[in-house]
């Protein structure tokens, strides 16, 4: 089991692997059902933390309603090595999973015009929630965009969002060439 504390010194234990992705690896909390732990492969430089930092300080219900957003940063032996985050309502899929035809069929076969209207306008008032509190989804893409069964869209990967805090800008540094701009 991994060894990780919160900023306020309070231990977070981690359970089993949930998903794997280039910059680390998600565990369930075992003390909270409701929450997950993304632990960074590499340790973080300074720019990184001052930002995991400023956005756990910028977290407003909002923002928490369409993202897995920041709370907190981990800690383990002084050093921050992770974050912690709402964990996404499952059985949640990827977004692409909805609008590709073939696999909507298979994974949503309930889905209906109306269906993929909610989505989309719950995916639109996420942008408009994010962005209005000055934020960017710097990377867009159909992997980072959860829908339940209910059509709840949910963004991941917020870290990688480019935020303002105190005068600093902190820029996303990765992105999608499909999503991004020439």
């Amino acid at each position: 089991m991994i060894s990780v504390v919160d900023d306020n010194s309070r231990p977070i234990p981690l359970g089993p692997e949930i998903a794997k992705g280039g910059e680390g690896t998600v565990y369930e909390v075992v003390s909270d059902p409701s929450l997950v732990a993304k632990i960074y492969a590499n340790p973080p430089g300074s720019t990184k933390i001052a930002k995991l930092s400023a956005m756990a300080r910028m977290a407003t219900p909002d923002i928490l309603k369409f993202a897995a957003w920041p709370s907190t940063t981990l800690r383990r032996n002084g050093a921050v090595v992770g974050l912690l985050m709402r964990r996404v309502p499952s059985p949640s899929k990827p977004i692409h999973e909805l609008y590709t035809p073939k696999t909507r069929l298979r994974e949503y076969p309930s889905a209906n015009w109306q269906f993929l209207v909610n989505v989309a306008a719950n995916v639109t008032r996420g942008f408009a929630v994010i962005h209005q509190s000055g934020h960017v989804i710097g990377d867009v893409n159909h992997g980072n965009i959860l829908v339940d069964n209910k059509g709840i869209a949910v963004f991941i990967d917020c870290d990688s969002f480019q935020i303002k805090s105190d005068g600093q800008v902190y820029l996303c540094e990765v992105g999608v060439s499909t999503y991004t701009p020439p």
